[in-house]
């Protein structure tokens, strides 16, 4: 296995993993936009090559195995944080590799990614299944709370 920075040229497969996670983590709600490719594609190499995104890949006989980035907090909310921060997103490992550490090795070296620019909080969302990994890499539990207005969901009065 080998664990190494991708390329914009490989945003593609970067794209493919996320949308993949998403599907997978029951995430996508009534679907994906018809361009979402060329959009995750052009976001992910214009994040590589400025630098907010580092992603990962874990590969195995020359195929990724799995994904993973580090994002940087740069957008105009961060403004309010006087420590840099970084998002862990994007762990996806295609599931004829599952249950050999690729995930892990690919977090690791994003949160190694992170330290060495400086982050002192990372932040994370987790699947269910994932929550032992990242428990075990020193991520504190918590939640998320998502209200889904896409039904009746909302208490009526």
């Amino acid at each position: 296995m080998l664990i190494r920075l991708a390329t914009p040229d490989e945003a593609s497969i970067l794209a493919e993993a996320w949308f993949r996670m998403f599907e997978e983590d029951g995430l996508m709600g009534s679907g994906a936009q018809p361009d979402w490719r060329g959009r995750l594609e052009g976001y992910f190499a214009a994040s590589i090559r400025d630098g907010t995104h580092g992603w990962f890949v874990a590969e195995v006989d020359g195929r990724v195995a799995a994904t993973g980035a580090g994002m940087l907090s740069v957008s105009p909310s961060a403004l309010a944080f006087r420590d840099r921060q970084a998002t862990v997103a994007g762990v996806y490992t295609w599931p004829q590799y599952r249950r050999r550490g690729y995930a892990r090795a690919v977090t690791e070296a994003v949160v190694q990614w992170c330290r060495e620019r400086g982050c002192v909080k990372i932040r994370l969302r987790a699947a269910e299944q994932a929550r032992t990994l990242y428990e075990s890499l020193g991520f504190v539990p918590g939640s998320e709370m998502v209200l889904d207005l896409s039904g009746d969901a909302w208490p009526a009065p």
